[in-house]
């Protein structure tokens, strides 16, 4: 139904008010080293965001106001680990990231 949810091995939804997705090895359209400035969501409810690349890392809970939630970052990597915990009623119907690539230096 286009929502973000974690099912158990037998396809049941997990008791609780969290659901949880995690998403491994983003590279948010480019292989090269790159800065990920922001995430931004739309949706409605409260969720928390973690990201993460190599030892960097940012957690934060983010309250959507008017649909949508952005979190600023500034974290450098080629890859990001992205986990979303989504409290009860929430969701989550678009992500954007916002990167700059970084240009390293020929010897």
């Amino acid at each position: 139904d286009g929502r973000i949810r974690r099912l158990s091995a037998l396809g049941e939804l997990p008791s609780g008010e969290v659901f949880e997705f995690q998403a491994e090895k983003q590279t948010f359209g480019s292989d090269k080293k790159k800065l990920l400035r922001a995430l931004r969501f739309f949706g409605k409810g409260t969720v928390e965001i973690c990201v993460k690349s190599g030892s960097e890392s940012k957690t934060e809970t983010l309250a959507f106001v008017g649909g949508r939630a952005e979190l600023p970052l500034k974290i450098r990597g080629m890859e990001f680990s992205v986990v979303l915990k989504l409290q009860a009623g929430a969701e989550i119907w678009k992500m954007e990231a916002e990167t700059e690539t970084l240009l390293g230096v020929e010897k």
